[in-house]
């Protein structure tokens, strides 16, 4: 067993708080414990970095919150091109941090 699944789950989820979620996802490759540790992380970062094409990333984002379910979140941080059109999925996130009681809701436009 690795030294960070012996911390209790409350610092592991803190610790996956700081990662992008491309990251915190992959840790379900780590043993059992993490398959389903990664959907209690209650600060959620999407970054786009390591996407491509725009696409791929949107997919993403849309099939990470999908799995999810309800848990609870308090802050959802999702970067968006400013210049790429899709305002179904703009909307969708806004509707969904609404229904769940999103704290915190960041969309960080940037251009290509």
């Amino acid at each position: 067993m690795d030294r960070l699944s012996e911390l209790p789950e409350p610092i592991q989820l803190h610790i996956l708080s700081f990662l992008p979620m491309r990251y915190v996802v992959r840790t379900v490759i780590l043993c059992k414990h993490w398959q389903r540790l990664w959907t209690n992380v209650q600060e959620l970062y999407f970054s786009t970095e390591g996407f491509f094409p725009y696409e791929k990333y949107l997919a993403f984002v849309n099939r990470a919150l999908i799995c999810r379910g309800t848990c609870k979140i308090r802050r959802l941080r999702i970067e968006l091109y400013l210049n790429a059109l899709s305002p179904k999925d703009y909307e969708g996130w806004i509707s969904y941090a609404a229904t769940n009681n999103v704290e915190d809701l960041f969309l960080e436009f940037d251009t290509y």
